[in-house]
């Protein structure tokens, strides 16, 4: 049990600084996108962080599971540098319980980014249509956000009856 939180704790530790490195990487990446945007008159200047943010849940459902392999990758190399692996060979620890053991943070990271996916991502872009619609001064953009925001909920209602009615 001792090797079960060592390894979960080692792997879920490297998960998390990988992860954020490579958030920072992307976001920054994204944002001068957007702000050359902004810069040229195709973006709000007041709608570029709001824009951001809505992106952030799409950003992490792509960078956690690449976090959690590198993160196992990082994890496992110290173990085999500092002749960790050999000593818990020699203890009777087999491979296929070391892979159990990875197994038990890459479930806690399967149900945070299938949560992600489902949920948060859902009520972010309906915070950030609701949004865009009142904050916006001209009537086109209020029209385009409420047609955006009435596509994207009958989209995830059709794919959460589809899936539960199992019709088409």
């Amino acid at each position: 049990m001792k090797i079960l939180r060592y390894l979960t704790r080692d792997v879920l530790t490297h998960m998390v600084a990988v992860s954020f490195v490579l958030l920072i990487i992307i976001f920054s990446g994204r944002f001068v996108k957007y702000l050359a945007e902004a810069a040229v008159g195709d973006l709000a200047a007041d709608i570029l962080l709001p824009v951001m943010f809505y992106r952030l849940p799409g950003f992490l459902e792509l960078i956690v599971p690449l976090g959690l392999f590198i993160g196992i990758l990082m994890s496992y190399g110290r173990l085999y540098v500092e002749s960790e692996m050999v000593v818990l060979s020699a203890c009777g620890v087999s491979p296929t319980r070391l892979a159990g053991y990875t197994l038990a943070p890459a479930i806690v990271v399967m149900i945070l980014v299938g949560l992600l996916s489902l949920l948060i991502i859902i009520g972010v872009s309906i915070y950030t249509g609701l949004r865009v619609y009142y904050t916006a001064r001209r009537r086109t953009i209020r029209i385009l956000s409420v047609a955006a925001l009435v596509g994207l909920v009958s989209y995830y209602l059709h794919g959460l009856l589809n899936n539960f009615l199992d019709t088409d």
